[in-house]
């Protein structure tokens, strides 16, 4: 698997942060900063903007911002389980290790991110777009991907048993790695998908033809 996706670019220092609900209620756009083992609950905000930072160990718990604009930012362990990331943009960002149970990047722009070794069992990511894009040793059973746009999408060692494709062109896309069992696309979507030969099942489920075992 070749891919040139962006690595994030950070300062060689960043700024220790001690509370960070006090700088991202006080701080529309923000930078530079180093955030570690925090619990961010009940936020409310219309926009954020963070840039060139690192977050690691940090709980987002009830956050309610419109729209993120996110570029040259890790997460490393922290938990977004049933956050709402509808509308925003990820720039440069790598999700390491992190919980993403139900969260939702609906309409969301991905330009150069990657999940690795993600938890994201019923994420959503419906009509986003995401480009240079890789997915590598995560969990994302019945996930949906729904009429979202792809562009140099990457899935490696990936778990996607019953998750949603309709409407995604998976031309070129590379399965072979991966789990995806009780996958659901429509038969124009799936043309040019390259899989391995004990996946041919999956497909032909696709067709509606049973397959008899002797």
């Amino acid at each position: 698997m070749k891919n040139k996706i962006i690595k994030p670019v950070l300062p060689k220092k960043l700024d220790r942060v001690k509370d960070l609900r006090k700088l991202l209620v006080e701080n529309e756009m923000t930078a530079g900063n180093f955030i570690k083992d925090m619990s961010l609950s009940h936020l409310e905000a219309k926009y954020l903007n963070i840039k060139a930072s690192i977050f690691e160990e940090v709980v987002f718990s009830d956050v309610s911002v419109e729209t993120f604009d996110l570029t040259n930012v890790i997460f490393r362990d922290c938990d977004f389980s049933n956050i709402d990331f509808r509308g925003s943009i990820f720039h440069q960002v790598r999700f390491e290790g992190c919980k993403l149970i139900g969260t939702n990047f609906s309409d969301a722009s991905l330009k150069n991110v990657v999940f690795e070794k993600c938890q994201g069992r019923y994420s959503f990511f419906r009509f986003a777009t995401l480009n240079d894009v890789l997915f590598n040793e995560c969990l994302l059973v019945q996930s949906d991907f729904q009429e979202s746009a792809f562009k140099k999408v990457y899935f490696n060692s990936v778990d996607l048993r019953k998750t949603q494709f309709s409407g995604v062109g998976l031309k070129g896309i590379d399965f072979t790695t991966s789990k995806i069992e009780g996958f659901s696309a429509r038969l124009e979507d799936i043309v040019g998908l390259v899989i391995a030969p004990t996946q041919s099942v999956d497909i032909v489920q696709l067709l509606g033809v049973k397959v008899k075992y002797d």
